[in-house]
């Protein structure tokens, strides 16, 4: 049944479904914060996450290091690239991060 937003909500009758919509949810919070913007996907990382094991050749990563919010290209051959420089705000690099994307698009 649609929600006033547009969205289809299914609420599982077998307890296994239920529990198995309980693990996904969970999942997805232990995951990466990733958005995709013109067809990029751009991944949000901890610290102590490394960039060639959350992002795919092709995606972008944004990590916080003490100094900032680095950005990272992962290149079609898998080498990883960044800027010379952090962003001083999470918002900051990923306005770049989706500047860089459409420029890629392109």
């Amino acid at each position: 049944m649609p929600w006033a937003d547009g969205h289809f909500s299914v609420q599982p009758k077998d307890r296994n479904l239920r529990q198995i919509k309980i693990t996904a949810l969970n999942f997805l919070k232990m995951t990466s914060n990733l958005i995709i913007h013109r067809g990029i996907t751009i991944s949000t990382l901890t610290a102590t996450q490394k960039v060639e094991a959350h992002c795919a050749p092709g995606h972008m990563a944004i990590r916080e290091q003490a100094d900032g919010w680095w950005l990272y290209f992962v290149d079609h051959d898998g080498s990883v690239t960044g800027y010379d420089d952090p962003y001083p705000t999470h918002v900051q690099a990923l306005w770049a991060a989706k500047a860089a994307a459409e420029f890629s698009a392109e």
